[in-house]
């Protein structure tokens, strides 16, 4: 998986679940990448690390449906490749999208 949220989840210390763990975040992005195996995982990642950096976010509300929006299409360019095996899952205000394979 990679989680991308405006919150901090907290501790989240598996010795303390569910305790240190958040009960629910309300503005996240969820990559789930289970259908690829570790060189694709590894490409995947390298490449939306690159495409985040360079797509400007700092610029845009964290809370607002536009960072979501750009965030949603900055990662599809990337997944695009992998589609037929991840979901992509968003949920913020204005915003609530899930793309399955």
């Amino acid at each position: 998986y990679v989680i991308v949220t405006t919150e901090y989840p907290g501790a989240a210390e598996l010795s303390n679940y569910p305790d240190t763990f958040p009960d629910s975040l309300n503005n996240f992005q969820v990559l789930k990448l289970n259908g690829l195996d570790a060189s694709e995982t590894i490409k995947l990642l390298v490449n939306l690390a690159d495409k985040l950096i360079t797509s400007n976010f700092d610029e845009l509300e964290s809370d607002s449906p536009g960072f979501w929006k750009s965030l949603y299409d900055s990662s599809r360019e990337v997944i695009l490749g992998f589609a037929d095996r991840i979901t992509v899952t968003i949920k913020a205000p204005g915003v609530e999208v899930e793309v399955k394979p």
